[in-house]
């Protein structure tokens, strides 16, 4: 079995139109229980063109997240950095299910 550690999500809720102002919506928090593991170069190549000097991982997790093709992508923070969920692949195969995620540092080309 992979070693997993705990990590923070953070959920954005949907925002709101306030007198034509946009107001984002509060964030919740939940903990996942993750194996955090370097990107291979093959990971790194499925990430956009911009993002691929950025820094990045693959998680494998039991928990669904939200991606960055959502309206209200998840924000995963990893040894206290802050990062956008760019790629899922689902393994739902019957002998070890999980979910597969390429992430890439928020801010960083």
């Amino acid at each position: 079995m992979i070693p997993r550690m705990t990590l923070t999500v953070k959920r954005p809720a949907a925002g709101t139109w306030v007198k034509g102002v946009f107001v984002p919506g509060t964030a919740t928090q939940m903990t996942i229980r993750a194996s955090v593991q370097p990107a291979t170069k093959n990971d790194i190549e499925f990430l956009p063109e911009g993002r691929r000097n950025s820094k990045s991982y693959a998680l494998f997790t039991d928990t669904r997240l939200n991606m960055v093709t959502t309206s209200n992508p998840d924000i995963i923070t990893i040894y206290s950095e802050d990062f956008e969920l760019m790629r899922e692949e689902v393994w739902q195969n019957g002998l070890i299910n999980h979910y597969k995620y390429i992430v890439a540092k928020i801010g960083q080309p």
